[in-house]
């Protein structure tokens, strides 16, 4: 399964974030972070304090999820 098309990419040091539009993108896109989540961390990686798959809405009512 791929991401959905992002409205807009932040990238930090452990993980990154893609803004969607709908909520319904968002889960969508939640899903595939969780998976590509379990499949990085059996390699080792870490993420720190962040979970991948969390959904925020933004105040522009935007929806941000955290992606590895």
């Amino acid at each position: 399964m791929d991401y959905p098309k992002p409205l807009r990419h932040r990238f930090g040091c452990k993980v990154g974030w893609r803004y969607y539009e709908t909520l319904e993108e968002a889960k969508v896109a939640s899903k595939v972070a969780r998976e590509e989540a379990l499949e990085v961390e059996a390699l080792g990686y870490d993420f720190g304090f962040l979970t991948c798959g969390v959904i925020n809405q933004q105040d522009d009512g935007t929806y941000s999820v955290v992606c590895p």
